[in-house]
């Protein structure tokens, strides 16, 4: 479990970071 955590916490933050680059 805690590495299906760590690779949904990476797709996330790959997600937040194509929303701020959309945001800029």
């Amino acid at each position: 479990m805690e590495e299906n955590l760590a690779s949904g916490t990476r797709s996330h933050m790959k997600a937040i970071l194509l929303t701020m680059r959309l945001a800029m």
